[in-house]
């Protein structure tokens, strides 16, 4: 991707995000957020259905991430953490997804192995 991602702290993020809703500034996405790292985790308990996680059972892994963006933000094209399968959910707006045949994703790398489909 040709946007530069950079590190910064929530409240940080949340200043920015109130500028740009008036100003008109670049939109910024907040991605892998691990609130529950930050303590937050009970603004959003684990279904019991979904108690069993295998991948996040250890208190050192956290594969609980949270992203915020406005209009026009996104995730580019990836497979999720150790090739496993994420639950996700929309509070609000609409995500569109995208999904591609595993054994069609050489077709979105050139000859040297790069990404060339940002916007697929």
């Amino acid at each position: 991707s040709t946007k530069k991602a950079t590190t910064m702290p929530l409240r940080r993020f949340a200043e920015i995000w109130t500028e740009s809703m008036i100003d008109g500034t670049p939109r910024y996405y907040l991605k892998d957020w691990h609130f529950r790292l930050d303590g937050l985790g009970a603004l959003a308990p684990v279904p019991d259905v979904f108690a069993d996680d295998w991948l996040s059972g250890s208190r050192d892994m956290d594969y609980h991430f949270l992203y915020l963006g406005r209009a026009g933000t996104m995730t580019r094209l990836h497979c999720d953490v150790i090739n496993s399968f994420s639950w996700s959910t929309n509070v609000c707006g609409v995500k569109r997804w995208r999904f591609l045949p595993a054994d069609e994703t050489p077709l979105l790398r050139d000859v040297f192995q790069e990404m060339t489909a940002d916007a697929f």
